[in-house]
């Protein structure tokens, strides 16, 4: 009765629950007046994600003597999301430096290029103070 008027419903998690979607199941039994019984009756639940929060990008100084250059790494540069994989994610140069450059892998980088947090990952970004 109470299911077929719709007085029983799944509430999805409140909290972001990342980018993949979650499984979840219940086990239940049916019975009627006369004592009939179906148990072990399985309900299974998708709770599909929403990509609905924008990353965060957290940054720390980078020193570098002049006329030198150092590596840009995620003790830099920390970006996160909890909506999107990781691989999807990506940084764009939106105006470079005044003085030296940025470089990924000994190319330089300008406005409207980008890198990846694996570049940061694997030391593939340099910023150098070689005047361009």
């Amino acid at each position: 009765h109470a299911v077929n008027h719709r007085k029983v419903a799944f509430m999805p998690p409140v909290e972001d629950i990342g980018p993949d979607p979650l499984f979840l199941q219940f086990v239940f039994s049916v019975s009627d007046h006369h004592g009939g019984t179906i148990s072990d009756l399985v309900f299974n639940i998708t709770v599909i994600p929403v990509d609905d929060q924008a990353p965060e990008a957290f940054t720390n100084l980078l020193r570098v003597e002049e006329g030198g250059g150092a590596f840009v790494t995620e003790e830099h540069l920390l970006v996160q999301d909890r909506d999107s994989w990781e691989e999807v994610l990506r940084a764009e140069v939106q105006r470079t430096a005044g003085h030296g450059r940025l470089e990924l892998q000994g190319r330089t980088l300008l406005q409207g290029h980008t890198f990846t947090l694996q570049d940061l990952r694997e030391r593939r970004l340099r910023s150098d103070t070689v005047w361009a």
